[in-house]
This record gives structure tokens, C-alpha cells and sequence, in this order.
């Protein structure tokens, strides 16, 4: 465990390093947005990704981070990358602002895990459980092919949006997602309603055309038979279907720590 802190401590001090002069000129501790322990990404990758990582927060008041390392469990005694994600949020006073609003992505190569922890009131409004899970449709994909520099490419262009959506008022949830036109729905009853069609008109070949009066006369004179149906009374069944009173749908789901996100494998 001691020796696990002192990990911990080298990894902040070698951020704080990582700014250059400026920050410690100013006396003022500032964590980088894009950390690279894990040597994925050249130097002109992180610079660029740095530099649009800041322009979010100042933009939105919301800081995205970006954390790559070899093995989470270095840095945090934890076998739980999302719980390691929280604790180093904390320990680090990530976040924009006095309320901290942000997101950290956690990389960690050793098993392919990976987090995304998300904290504060601005984010947990722009990134609504809906709206997460298509966040990590958008870089997942990269990383499972090993473009790094395209994942966290996307992870900041969406997180972007999602902070864009939620400033204009309809943050990307259930109802407030966009819907695409999909073809199918016209084109699977169109193609059901021909096969149908072809069918009956197929059963249909076998009649011939009646050339002759003969040929409509009932052998033996006519046969009239009188079928009566007669209505007399009915029995109606009513049931009461109880309404939905939460007709919105969707949110964000947070802990008791103030966090929400996800786990997983890459």
C-alpha cells in the first residue's frame, strides 16, 4: 500500500512536471488534461489533444481528462479501474470550477480495461446515462483497434457535443435524441405485401372462363338454403391500464460519492 502511494505521488509530481514552467511560475498545481503513461500517443498527439481539451472546459465548464497507463492498480490499491478512477478524480482535485465539473477517461493497457468517470452538476446534465453509452460507442471501437489518437480524438469531439447539446437545452437522452429515418420500415412491408400479392395471384390461374349458360346451371334445378345469424345480446369486459406518470425517461444515474459511469474491456 505505502509503496503504491509513492507511485501515486511520483505520477502526480511528473504531471505537474509535464506543464513546464508556466504553471509552477504561477504557484498554481494544474493537472494536464491528456496524461500518456503509457507511451500510445507521440508528443504532437497529446500537445494537439491538450490543447483542445482546454478549449472545452474554458468553453463549457467542464474539464475533460484522458489518462493512459500500463496498469491501473499501480496507482491505486483497487482491482476495480472505475473505483480507481474515482479515488484518483479526488485525489488529484480534478475538475473545472469550484464544483469540479468534469470526466476522466482511464486507459490501462496490462488487461484492456477501461473507465469513465464523470462528476459535477454541468456533467452529469450533458452526459445523462443515454448519452454516455453513445459517447463510447464513438472512441471504443478505435481502441479495440489500436488507434489511440482516433479514440480519444472522438471521446473529445463527442464529449463536445454532448456539453453543446445540454447549453442549448435539450441534453442527448431517450426522448431528446435524434431519430434517423430507416428504410426498412417502408421496405419490409412493401416487400411482405408483394410476396402476398404474388401468392393469391398465382392461386388465381386455375380458373377458366364459362362459355356457356349450361355451365352456370345447378344439376338437378336450384338449391336455395337460408342461413340466419341471429344477434341477441353481448358481453363487454372493460380494464383500467394504469399511465406512466414518468413519461421523460432517461437521466443520469450518480452514486453516493457524486460520480457516474462505466467499466469495461477494450
Amino acid at each position: 500500500m505505502k509503496k503504491k502511494s509513492i507511485l501515486s505521488l511520483l505520477l502526480a509530481l511528473c504531471l505537474v512536471l509535464s506543464l513546464g514552467g508556466a504553471a509552477l511560475a504561477s504557484n498554481q498545481i494544474t493537472m494536464p488534461y491528456v496524461t500518456d503513461a503509457a507511451g500510445l500517443l507521440t508528443n504532437e498527439q497529446v500537445m494537439a489533444l491538450e490543447a483542445q481539451a482546454k478549449q472545452i472546459a474554458e468553453n463549457y465548464g467542464c474539464a475533460p481528462y484522458i489518462l493512459a497507463v500500463n496498469d491501473f492498480r499501480v496507482y491505486e490499491d483497487t482491482y476495480d479501474i472505475y473505483e480507481a478512477g474515482m479515488n484518483l478524480y479526488e485525489r488529484w482535485e480534478l475538475g473545472y470550477g469550484p464544483e469540479k465539473n468534469g470526466l476522466l477517461l482511464i486507459l490501462s493497457m496490462a488487461e484492456r480495461d477501461y473507465a469513465l468517470v464523470t462528476y459535477g452538476s454541468v456533467t452529469h446534465r450533458a452526459f445523462t446515462d443515454y448519452g454516455q453509452d453513445y459517447l463510447y460507442e464513438q472512441f471504443l471501437d478505435n481502441f479495440r483497434n489500436d488507434d489511440w489518437a482516433g479514440g480519444f480524438q472522438d471521446y473529445l469531439n463527442t464529449g463536445s457535443w454532448l456539453l453543446e447539446q445540454a447549453k442549448n437545452g435539450t441534453p442527448y437522452d431517450v426522448n431528446t435524441a435524434p431519430r434517423g429515418f430507416n428504410p426498412l420500415i417502408i421496405v419490409i412491408p412493401l416487400v411482405l405485401a408483394l410476396a402476398v400479392c404474388l401468392v393469391l395471384t398465382g392461386q388465381m390461374k386455375t380458373a377458366k372462363r364459362k362459355t356457356e349458360a349450361g355451365d352456370y346451371m345447378v344439376p338437378n334445378g336450384v338449391e336455395m338454403r337460408v342461413v340466419q345469424d341471429i344477434f341477441t345480446h353481448r358481453t363487454v369486459t372493460r380494464q383500467v391500464i394504469q399511465q406512466n406518470e414518468n413519461k421523460g425517461g432517461g437521466g443520469t444515474t450518480v452514486n453516493s460519492r457524486g460520480f457516474s459511469g462505466k467499466s469495461g474491456k477494450f
